[in-house]
């Protein structure tokens, strides 16, 4: 499909003609850098053997960086995981969450990319990249990253590009650095990869930053020519076989498998009918419960509008409904927390005992970091989260708040930090 005709035809500032081309885009490329010839495309089944090879070989490289699991490697890797995969991405891509690609470099794969939504018709989008160690160096990860932001911006007029990097892997965060993108955060405890809890940058790429001609054009300008062939046979230098690994899992990124949120959500949700507290303030006795039908009218008269969640709890003071909180954008065992209180005097007391009521429900269950987005000038929501033992991590840039965008701090509190026994691996919420 020819981008180009797409962004002619069609206004991408709106939900659905996002979604509709999210939908149609097959194809970005071709491109040349340092000799080769680049082009993103759709992921096909016949891929397969190819994509095993690959990862089996680069398993040492790799591993440290993929999203834990309870399959060996070898059972990560196999035809029929690869044919789920296909078959996850398109349907994904249907529902307008991701745009997949796979990176053919001279006509053979050698690697994988994305651009993934939290919610579909969103201006903004995450950024994931994984190629092949042999040709890492090469300027290939990074005119593929390219091509997608071109992409993301001049077709589907997004304004916002995220992309999450471990922080022990330097050469990624290098490359991120050299492409000029801004580091808003390093968020704690932030992706389960590995077999453990790592720490993870954020980084950002706005509207404002589009060099003249493109990112595409800048990074092809700026690599110099590829080195001399080294002979057959020869050993390959260290740094040319380093992986190039972006995993994009900001904003509860979309990269890891979708089962793992889905049984996050369960286990949340078990028992049914949950009903935390009481936790004692001034006026009352505080308590949670699971949010009925019958509340939503009441909510209605005494609070303002906001976002829906995944899972919504009713808050009561002496058993009369005086706001509620919420768990939402559940991802990788991580959740954003929200709360909505009728205003009264007693507020930002009824609003922390309801906020350690959720807290230590949702690590008991398996959470392992929850976050809030504090706005400019939050100085309620600042004392919160500092109350709850959160930290200043960054920056959310564009970060979308009740159907506006604006700047936000992000503060964020793990499992370990608050005291709580962190899960065995065997345990843990992990990407299947």
């Amino acid at each position: 499909m020819c981008m180009t005709r797409l962004a002619r035809d069609m206004a991408p500032h709106d939900t659905l003609s996002r979604i509709k081309i999210i939908s149609k885009t097959t194809k970005i490329g071709p491109q040349k850098i340092n000799g080769r010839t680049l082009v993103l495309r759709r992921p096909r089944v016949s891929d397969a053997a190819e994509w095993r090879r690959i990862s089996i070989r680069d398993r040492e490289l790799d591993e440290p960086f993929a999203p834990t699991s309870t399959l060996s490697w070898d059972q990560r890797h196999t035809f029929e995981q690869w044919v789920r995969t296909c078959v996850a991405l398109r349907r994904q891509q249907r529902e307008g969450r991701t745009v997949p690609f796979v990176l053919e470099v001279d006509g053979r794969f050698a690697g994988r990319c994305a651009i993934a939504w939290v919610e579909p018709g969103l201006p903004s989008a995450e950024l994931s990249i994984w190629i092949d160690g042999e040709l890492a160096g090469g300027g290939v990860a990074m005119l593929a990253g390219a091509m997608m932001i071109d992409f993301a911006f001049d077709t589907m007029g997004l304004e916002l590009i995220t992309a999450g990097t471990g922080v022990e892997n330097v050469r990624v965060n290098r490359v991120c650095e050299f492409m000029g993108m801004h580091l808003d955060a390093t968020m704690d405890s932030f992706f389960d990869a590995g077999g453990m809890r790592k720490t993870y940058n954020l980084w950002t790429f706005t509207r404002a930053d589009i060099p003249a001609g493109g990112f595409a054009r800048q990074v092809i300008e700026r690599r110099r020519p590829a080195a001399v062939a080294a002979p057959a046979g020869a050993a390959k230098p260290e740094r040319v076989r380093t992986a190039q690994r972006i995993l994009a899992t900001v904003y509860g990124a979309r990269m890891s498998s979708a089962m793992t949120t889905q049984a996050l959500v369960r286990s949340l949700q078990h028992p049914p009918h949950v009903a935390l507290g009481p936790k004692t303030v001034t006026p009352g006795q505080v308590t949670l419960r699971d949010r009925r039908k019958a509340d939503l009218s009441v909510l209605r008269e005494i609070l303002p509008p906001h976002a829906d969640a995944e899972l919504p709890f009713a808050i009561e003071l002496d058993g009369v409904l005086v706001g509620e909180c919420w768990l939402r954008q559940i991802h990788n065992c991580a959740a954003e927390l929200g709360f909505s209180i009728v205003s009264c005097s007693a507020e930002s007391q009824i609003r922390t005992a309801a906020a350690e009521l959720l807290v230590d429900y949702a690590f008991e269950v398996g959470c392992e970091r929850l976050w809030i987005a504090v706005p400019a000038g939050g100085a309620p929501e600042r004392e919160l989260a500092s109350n709850l033992g959160m930290h200043n991590e960054g920056l959310l840039i564009r970060f979308q708040h009740d159907g506006t965008r604006t700047d936000n701090e992000l503060w964020a509190v793990t499992a370990a930090r608050r005291g709580r026994p962190v899960a065995a691996p065997d345990d843990r919420c992990v990407a299947l």
